[in-house]
């Protein structure tokens, strides 16, 4: 969500199974929950580009996964070793990646992650507990406006 945007009310939507295109190839598959994977889409939000896979790879199977050179991509680890372009990424672990045109992911063992990329905004991250914003007085304006109950605003 780029900055302008930040404050818009929220897009939800439920993803069903059966709507999800799963993608088999040699040594495992994706199953693409959100976006876009090579030719194929699935769901599209307002706020996006953002682009959710949920991979399975065998145990000694590796995939090369496409992405744009200008995302920001994060890979969720579930269960299984893998390594990310030779480098290892524990089971039950995150890694944000560097920027690139393609990710090489190789399994040492039967895997399950997540590929998760979007457009990388450059923006600040301030935590303030469970708050997260762009700046302090951001944080500090959210509790103020938590507190008087005026922090989620009405649907247009």
């Amino acid at each position: 969500v780029m900055n302008d945007e930040k404050m818009d009310d929220p897009d939800y939507h439920i993803i069903r199974n059966s709507d999800i295109e799963e993608i088999a190839f040699e040594g495992g598959n994706i199953r693409l929950l959100a976006g876009c994977y090579e030719d194929r889409e699935g769901y599209k939000g307002k706020h996006q580009p953002f682009d959710m896979y949920d991979v399975s790879l065998y145990s000694g199977a590796s995939v090369s996964i496409p992405v744009p050179d200008f995302a920001s991509v994060m890979i969720f680890s579930f269960s299984g070793e893998i390594r990310v372009g030779g480098t290892p990424v524990e089971a039950r672990s995150a890694a944000k990646l560097s920027q690139g045109d393609v990710i090489e992911i190789a399994a040492d063992s039967d895997a399950d992650f997540l590929v998760l990329s979007s457009v990388e905004t450059g923006e600040r991250v301030v935590w303030g507990n469970t708050v997260i914003m762009t700046s302090e007085r951001d944080v500090e304006t959210a509790y103020k406006e938590l507190e008087k109950g005026t922090f989620f605003k009405k649907q247009k």
